[in-house]
């Protein structure tokens, strides 16, 4: 190594030695929250303090009393006693079947039908198709529920959270008649959807009835009445 190179680096020692050694002999300090100066590296000597137990308040007891217990069933409201309505026989009207006063219906377009007459309907068959089931969810519960009251909706398979009129029929499947999304049958385990994909003359179904054949029958709005 070339002599001039050598005396840099001892050069370069010296002075980090003489740093090293001007640092060791500062003495560095702290300031507490009250502004005092403290000395690092210098112990501080501490002394305790004994406090007569004589010399201390007693504390002061404030007793609890017995606690207040409210009712969280804020939904619970009394339905009191029924007022009964006695209901006059004498004052009942009964309508003639037929034609004539009280006898006659009037439909939505305006025409006149006379109650207690047959009308010759004829049925239009539409080709359906029968839709696979799909498994359902467990019914759910809602949060301020205070009973053994749960409900099912589209997460758990509905195809819509509007229902219009539910049926049980013959076999206890239950029909849900919903607003916009068919009719949908559930068996407690999976729902059928019929919709007008599936033949269904509207997808609003209103009221439906099943005939003593074991037939259902839907009532739409504005697709009439599908078998």
């Amino acid at each position: 190594m070339h002599p001039m190179n050598i005396l840099k680096h001892i050069l370069v020692i010296a002075v980090l030695l003489n740093a090293f050694q001007q640092l060791q002999a500062q003495e560095l300090f702290l300031v507490n929250s009250y502004g005092d100066t403290l000395q690092t590296g210098v112990p501080i000597a501490a002394q305790g303090k004994v406090i007569d137990p004589d010399s201390i308040t007693a504390p002061n007891v404030v007793q609890a009393g017995v606690p207040k217990v409210d009712s969280a069933n804020t939904n619970v409201h009394p339905v009191g006693i029924p007022k009964v309505i006695t209901i006059n026989q004498d004052a009942l009207v009964t309508l003639p079947f037929g034609e004539g006063k009280g006898g006659v219906l009037v439909n939505s377009i305006g025409d006149t039908i006379p109650t207690g007459i047959a009308i010759p309907t004829k049925g239009k068959t539409v080709p359906t198709k029968q839709p696979q089931p799909i498994p359902a969810l467990a019914p759910r519960f809602k949060d301020n529920v205070i009973n053994n009251m749960q409900y099912l909706d589209v997460d758990q398979g509905m195809p819509s959270s509007y229902v219009l009129c539910v049926y049980e029929d013959q076999s206890g499947n239950l029909w849900f008649g919903t607003y916009g999304g068919g009719v949908t049958k559930y068996n407690g385990s999976s729902f059928t959807h019929f919709t007008e994909k599936e033949g269904l003359s509207n997808n609003y179904v209103l009221s439906i009835l099943e005939d003593q054949s074991g037939n259902l029958w839907f009532g739409t709005y504005g697709g009439g009445v599908t078998k």
